[in-house]
């Protein structure tokens, strides 16, 4: 890479073990190939002399909600550094290849928009094989569907593949996740937003196994066309941390331009930032505790009543059950303990600063509105029946 960077640290090949369907009960095997030093030593780990004549293809894999977006955008603004440094990026149109044309189980490959798609993408590998590196970037090879056997077949004759996976906490990432599907007023899940414990107990095992960073990481360096793999790790001096400067100047070989335009491009710039969900909870749970929810949504008097919701300090909450809370830690301390190496999570911004920070968000973020507690408050009621006495429309 183009800096030493601590967050980012290399494992070639692991066993895993899901128990009860949460979190992981033991490990078969050791990783091997951990830099517990924090250095980023990636192909001193490959001893085979004849794969370093390949160029390298670099797979972004995300997963969701870690800073893939802006990344992703980033990679597109960023082409003529990229060239600069021998790197082709095939764009954000992978993901109109990955998963209506490489979902496992699919026969998608005699439609005549596959068929399209997949061979732009053989020719854009085979265009650059031997002069160029190439980068795929994009959250959805998170996919758990995906027929990755045959995306790595399209690679293996002239690169050899180095995938990148973000790691962030996993209490944090779920909460993210689930904003992430409600937020869009359009999405099909919104008709009515489920409170964040309910959609947990429904969902927490299914997107850890099918999303969550520990769980693409296993996908990917089970497979042995991988070149290897490389885990960074988001809370590594958390402060500082950029997904754009960590991939550009830690995970691309030789890239200077790249890793310069990274660092000189305007910062804290969320390209798809988490959104409160507070108020849509509110609105359409409101009639169930108060005849005034049925009123027609053009009505005026939701401008008054979301005023006052905003108005409001110390909201009443409701917190998840004792059995979600210690199921989301326990993943969350079995998942740090795996992801990341033993340096760091032993050191105070591992393993001591997730509990502390997990008890915070567990009384706040990771907390519902009670939204009963609200609308049955006197102040509340009072409030709602002087609206109900208007006609306003």
């Amino acid at each position: 890479g183009s800096r030493g960077y601590p967050a980012t640290f290399w494992i070639i090949t692991v066993g895993l073990v899901l128990h009860n369907g949460l979190g992981f009960h033991r490990l078969l095997q050791q990783a091997r190939g951990i830099q517990q030093d924090g250095t980023n030593k990636r192909i001193a780990l490959v001893e085979d002399d004849t794969t370093t004549e390949k160029k390298i293809c670099v797979l972004f894999v995300g997963p969701h909600k870690t800073g893939s977006t802006t990344l992703e955008n980033f990679l597109e603004e960023g082409r003529p550094a990229l060239k600069q440094d021998h790197y082709a990026n095939y764009g954000i149109g992978i993901a109109h290849v990955v998963v209506p044309c490489l979902g496992k189980n699919r026969d998608k490959e005699k439609d005549d928009l596959c068929n399209e798609k997949l061979n732009e993408l053989k020719s854009f590998i085979s265009d650059n094989a031997g002069r160029s590196n190439i980068i795929l970037a994009h959250e959805w090879l998170d996919f758990s569907n995906l027929n990755l056997n045959k995306l790595t077949s399209y690679l293996i004759p002239n690169y050899n593949i180095h995938v990148v996976v973000n790691y962030r906490r996993f209490y944090d990432w779920i909460y993210s996740y689930y904003n992430q599907i409600h937020k869009n007023p359009t999405h099909q899940h919104n008709k009515k937003i489920p409170t964040f414990q309910k959609w947990l107990t429904a969902h927490m095992e299914k997107e850890f196994r099918d999303k969550y960073s520990l769980s693409v990481y296993k996908r990917y360096s089970s497979l042995p066309e991988i070149y290897n793999v490389s885990v960074v790790n988001m809370h590594h001096d958390a402060a500082n941390f950029d997904t754009v400067e960590a991939f550009a100047c830690d995970q691309l070989d030789d890239a200077p331009h790249t890793c310069e335009a990274a660092k000189s491009r305007p910062k804290a710039i969320h390209k798809n930032p988490s959104k409160p969900l507070d108020w849509k909870i509110f609105r359409q749970r409101l009639k169930n505790y108060h005849s005034i929810g049925h009123v027609p949504d053009d009505d005026e008097r939701w401008q008054d009543i979301e005023q006052k919701f905003d108005s409001m300090t110390d909201v009443p909450k409701a917190c998840l059950s004792d059995d979600l809370k210690n199921k989301l830690l326990q993943i969350s301390i079995q998942s740090e303990t795996f992801m990341t190496p033993e340096w760091f999570h032993n050191s105070e911004e591992g393993l001591a600063f997730l509990k502390s920070d997990f008890e915070k968000k567990i009384k706040t973020t990771l907390c519902d509105i009670d939204v009963q507690a609200i609308v049955m408050s006197n102040e509340w009621q009072g409030f709602l029946e002087g609206l109900e006495t208007l006609s306003r429309k």
